[in-house]
This record gives C-alpha cells, sequence and structure tokens, in this order.
C-alpha cells in the first residue's frame, strides 16, 4: 500500500474513473490530489481546492480498513505544512463519522450528503463576530432588531441590485448585503465590494459585508462557481483576442 500525489494526466484519468465508480465527479478547480495504491489499483482518493477537502472515497470492498484515516491524515497534514489553519469538507453522510473521528465538526447534512470542519475561526466563532460588528455598526441588540439580508455577486453592481437593496432598505429596519468574497468573478472580490460600498453609501440602514465560505462560495455551491470561472476564462479569452487582432 502507497499513498501517492497524482501529478500526471494519466493517473488523473484512473482518479477521474475510480471517482466515477463511486457516483463522484472530479471537479476542474481541484488544485491537489493524493491517492492510495496497492498491486496498481486505486484503493482511495482525495482532493483540495483551497481550504476545502472534495472528491473523497474509498474503494467499498476495503472501506473496513483505514484508507480513509490515512488520507484525511494526509490532507491535515498538508494544511499544517502550509499554515492553513481553517478547513471544511462537503461530503457523502456515510462518510460523516469518518470525519468527525478525525476532530471535525458538524455544520450541516441533508439525507445525503454533510459539511463539516474542523480549525479555528469555526462558525460559532463567526457569527459571534458576525453579531458584535452589527451591534457596534448601529447600536442595536441584534435579538430584538428588524433586520433583512441580501446575498449578492454584484459582478458588477447594477442598477437592478440597488433597486432591491432599497426596497429591502425600506421594508426593515436593518439591512445586511453579503458580498461573495469568493475571487472567481469578472471583476475582483475588492472591486465589487467597493463598488457596491459606494452604491450603499446613501443608506444608512445598510451594511455591505463579505459572505465568508458559509454563506455563497466553492464549498456551499460548487456549480455556481465552475461556471462563473468557466465564464471569467471566456471573456478573458475574447478581450485578448480583440487586443491582439
Amino acid at each position: 500500500m502507497e499513498i501517492k500525489e497524482a501529478l500526471l494526466l494519466s493517473e488523473k484519468e484512473r482518479i477521474i474513473k475510480f471517482l466515477k465508480r463511486n457516483e463522484l465527479d472530479y471537479e476542474d478547480n481541484i488544485t491537489k490530489t493524493f491517492y492510495i495504491e496497492e498491486n496498481d489499483a486505486i484503493l482511495g482518493t482525495v482532493s483540495i481546492y483551497q481550504n476545502i477537502i472534495k472528491c473523497f472515497a474509498v474503494d467499498i470492498d476495503n472501506r473496513n480498513e483505514n484508507y480513509g484515516g490515512i488520507l484525511i491524515s494526509k490532507v491535515v497534514n498538508y494544511f499544517y505544512e502550509n499554515k492553513i489553519y481553517h478547513y471544511l469538507v462537503y461530503t457523502k453522510l456515510e462518510y460523516l463519522n469518518t470525519f468527525m473521528s478525525f476532530g471535525f465538526e458538524k455544520i450541516v447534512e441533508t439525507d445525503t450528503v454533510c459539511i463539516l470542519e474542523a480549525g479555528t475561526p469555526n462558525i460559532i466563532e463567526y457569527l459571534e463576530s458576525l453579531k458584535q460588528k452589527i451591534e457596534y455598526k448601529f447600536d442595536i441588540n441584534i435579538n430584538n432588531a428588524d433586520i433583512g439580508c441580501l446575498v449578492m455577486n454584484c459582478n458588477p453592481v447594477t442598477i437592478g441590485h440597488l433597486e432591491l437593496i432599497e426596497l429591502a432598505a425600506k421594508r426593515h429596519q436593518y439591512v445586511l448585503v453579503f458580498i461573495l468574497e469568493e475571487d472567481l468573478s469578472f471583476f475582483s472580490y475588492k472591486e465589487r465590494m467597493t463598488l457596491l460600498y459606494l452604491a450603499c453609501n446613501h443608506l444608512p440602514n445598510v451594511v455591505v459585508i463579505p459572505s465568508s465560505s458559509y454563506i455563497v462560495s466553492s464549498l456551499t455551491f460548487p456549480n455556481y462557481f465552475l461556471r462563473n470561472e468557466e465564464m471569467k476564462n471566456k471573456v478573458e479569452l475574447a478581450r485578448g483576442s480583440i487586443v491582439t487582432g
């Protein structure tokens, strides 16, 4: 039994087939993949995108072995070596106990999948920090306030976005606008944040807040970001052809 990092195209092609047999897809934005091999057969695999663990699977005939634990240990060690102290996983419900045995805490689950995290800051710390910021910003007790929330990409902010925010500001005492923090849109996060902040500057009961990975991100809505990145690449290619043509 040997644990390897998938570097060659031929290795990734074998992993893609292995994941297909386990009803999983190998996502395009993956940056690192490890797998366990024995006698030229893949026994398990796990991948990483940023601080997100993805595409975790163990061969069905070997799930009584500790291959899953070996893979998770490999990934956690990689995170620590690269000074990543908070990480998340989106996985099948059948692996919930495996991850919890390694110190992961469940955030949410459905009938088939779950999201877990480990490290700091965790979701409890994030919510407490968010609560303190809102109470300080508006000088209120958040438990007694009428607060509306919007989640937006604003790539870039448009009149339609602004009209929706203004409508919410009229209907609620306070409005939180969460802007997608992940930097996979055509306009960068800093650009989108600055434009939206300036657009909302005339609304005293509105505050613009980064979305965090808990609300909308590659963790919670991976397909959205894969499509978004693909569209961004197409636009950049079109720009290049205009400039060079």
